[in-house]
């Protein structure tokens, strides 16, 4: 709780939606308690804690369909820097935690644009009335 006069400048937890590791972790919840109508986002997994699980699904997606590209991000970098691709497992190298997401091919595009969703909060405290300088 915030004595009176302090002020927030992050949201409490809010790193629960912001950061790539626990972002995927909520969204793998909500798909496994709501089913389908969270399949808007690629499989996912958080290494290195679920690198077993990553290399079963792995394994079985490369004898299934052949070669797939995945996306690695990882988590210590902010904005775009430190993503790439990769199809091979040899190709996979992380140092922390990561998330690694099968490619989307065909993503969903504005005006032929990837985009992502950005959310900026604004607010302001007014000054109160003794502390204000009055002529």
């Amino acid at each position: 709780m915030l004595r009176v006069g302090k002020i927030l400048n992050h949201f409490p937890k809010g790193n629960t939606i912001t950061r790539k590791d626990s972002l995927a972790r909520c969204l793998k919840r909500m798909r496994m308690v709501h089913g389908a109508v969270y399949n808007f986002f690629p499989v996912s997994f958080n290494l290195p804690n679920d690198y077993t699980k990553f290399l079963s699904y792995f394994t079985k997606i490369q004898n299934k369909k052949g070669k797939q590209v995945w996306i690695c991000k990882p988590q210590t970098y902010l904005g775009e820097g430190g993503f790439f691709c990769f199809n091979s497992l040899s190709d996979l190298l992380y140092d922390g935690s990561t998330v690694v997401q099968r490619y989307i091919d065909d993503p969903y595009l504005i005006g032929g644009y990837k985009f992502d969703f950005k959310t900026v909060c604004c607010s302001y405290k007014l000054p109160s009335s003794e502390n204000i300088c009055s002529p």
